[in-house]
């Protein structure tokens, strides 16, 4: 073959290379492109006015899609999806919980990459609103995932992007009060939105993000405040006012950190003295002015109840008696009054409950002396009256096994031969075995 011949079929070799090489790349971006078509479809119509999506039929690489879209690197991307969302959640009432949290963690994301107080101000506006035109079973389980978000990131977030992410938990508890006045103070959506509150960050006895928790404390009455004061109607009944503060009673009433105590006192109980203290007659001070007797009541009745700490009850008597000090200096007589309270939020523990009816008894009495005649109906439910038959009677098949076992080894020789068994047999454990705490999703089961 000549030179001439062999340098063209090198020549046509290196061509058909490089069209090779050409359709494997087109191959590629196409693949990449079109694989995972309900993301696809997610994504293309949350960068658009018209939002559409196949309804039900997204699976999981849909959701983790969206996901990436909120966490982009582009502040376009960004900014078009968080801006569609709102209605794309509201026309899909399909999504659960699992996709719920997926969505929630592309927004700390996108969050986290947000720069300059306007914009940081902004974005939490539209992240803390995306609740406001949710149904109330909807909205509960947005609420709950953007507190449990926090909840799990808190702890990761350096002390540089600390500032926005308070700035973020304070306007998710406003919009979320706001929500409760937007339904006209309904007595189901606000329990169940402050049980979240109480269940998912102001839980009893728990160290986990008590930053987070000492900053919703900080910020929960100036944010119900400004809720009033920014619509004064419908007004806030005294009765949802307490179903509010409920998780901050348990607090008051069984945890046992002390710095976590003083600031719920201060945050909480002195801000509602304030308001008794204020001329204003609208708002949240026209609301505790109208109920001094039973705010003042609300101490008392916490502090007798059987399960209360003591420490606890201490603190809670010293609240009683700045109420009952700050109506004297103002000259206004105040009649002992019975008060209702929502039940606790807190989950019942065996250490809370009282093991002798003998005390229980004492205790029931001395509140009814002292509140009224109910005589601790109300204090004592009717699972704390089970726990503790369940308590005693097993307390009594102890104490008659004992006294078999003494009987029946009174004799030296039957003494003996029983400490050579027990010599024999291994030591048993003792002691209820703890239940394994339910471990958060970590980042991995998202992506």
């Amino acid at each position: 073959m000549s030179v001439v011949g062999k340098c063209k079929c090198n020549a046509l070799l290196v061509l058909i290379f490089v069209l090779m090489l050409a359709l494997l790349v087109l191959l590629l971006l196409s693949l990449s492109n079109t694989s995972g078509r309900p993301g696809k479809q997610i994504g293309s119509a949350l960068g658009q006015k018209g939002i559409e999506m196949a309804s039900g039929t997204a699976d999981d690489g849909a959701y983790v899609k969206l996901a990436r879209r909120l966490a982009h690197n582009d502040k376009k991307v960004r900014d078009s999806t968080v801006k569609n969302l709102r209605r794309w959640l509201s026309k899909h009432d399909s999504v659960s919980k699992l996709d719920l949290m997926k969505i929630w963690k592309g927004l700390f994301y996108c969050f986290w990459m947000s720069d300059k107080r306007p914009v940081q101000r902004e974005l939490s506006n539209k992240i803390s609103r995306l609740i406001q035109p949710l149904a109330p079973k909807r909205a509960c389980m947005y609420y709950t995932v953007s507190l449990e978000t926090l909840c799990r990131e808190w702890t990761l977030i350096d002390k540089l992007r600390m500032d926005k992410f308070m700035m973020l938990a304070r306007m998710i508890c406003y919009e979320a009060i706001s929500y409760m006045q937007k339904n006209s103070w309904d007595v189901d959506v606000t329990t169940n939105l402050s049980r979240v509150l109480a269940n998912v960050v102001m839980q009893v006895n728990v160290k986990d993000n008590r930053g987070l928790c000492l900053h919703i404390a900080e910020v929960f009455i100036d944010e119900l405040e400004r809720v009033l004061e920014s619509r004064p109607s419908p007004a806030l009944p005294f009765e949802t006012l307490k179903i509010l503060l409920r998780p901050f009673f348990d607090i008051l009433c069984y945890d046992n950190d002390e710095a976590y105590l003083s600031t719920v006192e201060e945050e909480i109980a002195d801000r509602l003295l304030e308001c008794l203290i204020s001329d204003e007659k609208d708002g949240l001070s026209g609301v505790v002015r109208g109920h001094a007797a039973e705010v003042s009541a609300i101490w008392l009745k916490l502090a007798s109840r059987n399960d209360t700490r003591e420490a606890n009850r201490n603190v809670l008597y010293s609240i009683r008696d700045k109420f009952l000090a700050q109506l004297a200096g103002a000259g206004e007589e105040l009649e002992i009054s019975e008060v209702a309270l929502p039940k606790s939020f807190a989950p019942m523990s065996e250490d809370n409950i009282s093991t002798e009816d003998e005390d229980s008894s004492k205790n029931e009495d001395s509140e009814s002396n002292i509140v009224g005649s109910n005589k601790g109906e109300e204090n004592v439910s009717d699972e704390k009256k089970s726990i503790l038959r369940k308590k005693k009677a097993t307390g009594n098949e102890e104490t008659k096994s004992k006294k078999r076992k003494s009987v029946a080894f009174s004799t030296p020789q039957a003494a003996a031969k029983q400490s050579r068994k027990g010599a024999k047999r291994t030591p048993a454990t003792t002691g209820s075995k703890k239940k394994k705490a339910k471990s958060r999703p970590k980042a991995k089961d998202f992506f």
